[in-house]
């Protein structure tokens, strides 16, 4: 009977690892030329200096000497380093080449590899909550369809999906470390924590919330022990990086951008209560948007252009781009381009001798002001963050699932998207309650990243897209157990109908 089980488990996965391949040899085709953009071009320089010179430089002339930066996270530059040194085709490569040139479609491959994690990584944890071989392989068919190949997360080389990655494989160490038992688990834990950490620098500072709650939460039993080990697995992989920003820049810290990011949530604080109820329909789901177009709650897309009442909450508003470069914060209309103006604005003040300030300094120096007007309003600080809570639940993207009708295809996503917020949400719920180790473990890290985005950022939607898998593997187990108990009430009503 072992045998037969130990059977069966190794089928399982080695089918499962061959649907894998099957989505990394789909997605492979699907890579394309465009040209690297926004927030990933950084990333893109850091990997570039980093295997050209050997250092983490976020300089776009390569004709000088690269300043070392932390503006990003080291984690995702140095495998896309990694990937140009091993790579045989990017041999001999330059910035603009990897960018929008000839390279561009051989770099963005290293997403694979992150796929891949992900991937695996899913099995790995789906399978440990439920011992049942099915659920993996429909988390599997979520995240292809809702993260994968519509989510705007492959092949562009943003930081989402690596980070995804990590959060799937640290919840899994951690539920395995809760459930063997085994010192070493936790070990291996901090050191994915560490990891992640060093992706999304968001969980620098709930690695902290995380030590509490295994400080005061559960059992006491080598408690201390358990602790230390989560803390010095995580050191050591984000230990050197400390250092040398500490060493570099007189200052401890796994990035530079926290302090705009802060700023901006600071200035959205602002909103009046018409722009809440704005905000609310704006950053909305397509089926609320057509529920309450008509009614009182909704508004005109005029409402949201130059010189509507609400334009101060559009970020992609093309009028205050002149704003924004010149550095004229008074000029721009929305609290975003606002932002944007102000750091440009503060690198000429700041500067001396005809130089710009550093990003560093604005940055610092936006960061002070920002606590500066939190502090002032704590209340509206804090009755501000559920608006931004709820721009963060509308994260999934518009997909596309064969056979389905266009009309439903429409509000479809959305309806997956609550579901399987919900199903995260309910789990941490249900393990906060009843401190259930296996779902804290398998809810924590998402749940506690989307606290913080809600309380301390403007929160768009991307901001919550490495926890779409974890919600989609979280909809997956509760499509299980609801279908268990469905299947066993209908065998129980039919037996007793058999000894009536």
């Amino acid at each position: 009977m072992q045998i037969q089980k130990n059977y069966n488990r190794y089928t399982f996965s080695i089918v499962y690892v061959v649907f894998c391949f099957a989505i990394l040899f789909y997605m492979h085709g699907l890579i394309d030329n465009k040209p690297i953009v926004s927030d990933a071009v950084q990333n893109l320089r850091m990997a570039y200096h980093l295997y050209n010179s050997g250092v983490l430089s976020n300089e776009n002339d390569t004709t000088v000497v690269p300043e070392p930066t932390n503006y990003r996270e080291p984690i995702p530059p140095i495998v896309t380093a990694a990937f140009i040194a091993l790579h045989p085709g990017l041999n001999k490569v330059t910035l603009q080449s990897l960018q929008s040139g000839e390279h561009t479609k051989k770099i963005k491959q290293v997403d694979l590899f992150w796929i891949l994690l992900l991937l695996i990584g899913v099995g790995f944890l789906s399978y440990s909550v439920t011992a049942n071989k099915w659920v993996p392989f429909l988390a599997l068919f979520f995240i292809l369809i809702y993260f994968i190949r519509f989510g705007g997360h492959f092949g562009t080389l943003f930081t989402e999906l690596p980070a995804a990655a990590l959060i799937i494989w640290s919840s899994y160490f951690l539920l395995i470390a809760v459930k063997w038992e085994r010192l070493f688990i936790y070990f291996i834990a901090g050191l994915s924590l560490g990891l992640l950490i060093l992706i999304k620098a968001v969980f620098y500072y709930l690695f902290l919330v995380l030590l509490l709650v295994f400080i005061f939460g559960g059992t006491s039993e080598k408690k201390p022990v358990k602790v230390g080990l989560l803390f010095f697995g995580a050191f050591i992989v984000v230990g050197p990086w400390l250092i040398r920003n500490y060493y570099i820049y007189g200052e401890v810290g796994i990035t530079q951008r926290g302090g705009v990011v802060l700023y901006q949530r600071a200035e959205h604080n602002m909103m009046t209560k018409e722009e809440v109820n704005g905000a609310i329909y704006l950053w909305g789901p397509e089926i609320y948007r057509s529920i309450v177009r008509d009614s009182f709650l909704g508004f005109k897309e005029s409402d949201f252009e130059s010189g509507g009442k609400l334009v101060r909450l559009n970020r992609d508003l093309e009028s205050d781009s002149a704003a924004v470069d010149d550095g004229r914060p008074e000029l721009a209309e929305s609290f975003f381009n606002k932002s944007r103006a102000e750091v440009n604005r503060l690198q000429t003040e700041m500067g001396r001798d005809g130089q710009e300030a550093s990003r560093r300094d604005v940055y610092n120096f936006l960061q002070g002001e920002a606590k500066e007007m939190i502090l002032n309003h704590p209340v509206r600080h804090v009755l501000m963050s559920p608006v931004f809570l709820w721009r963060g639940i509308w994260c999934f993207p518009n997909s596309t699932i064969p056979l389905f009708p266009d009309t439903l295809q429409r509000y479809l996503h959305d309806v997956v998207n609550l579901l399987a917020y919900l199903s995260l949400w309910s789990f941490f719920i249900f393990g906060l309650i009843k401190f259930d180790r296996i779902y804290m473990a398998l809810t924590i890290l998402p749940v506690l990243m989307l606290l913080f985005h809600a309380g301390a950022t403007h929160n768009i939607p991307r901001f919550s897209d490495p926890a779409i898998p974890s919600m989609l593997i979280c909809l997956s187990i509760l499509f299980f157990y609801v279908i268990r108990k469905s299947y066993n009430n209908l065998f129980t009503t039919l037996a007793k109908k058999r000894t009536e």
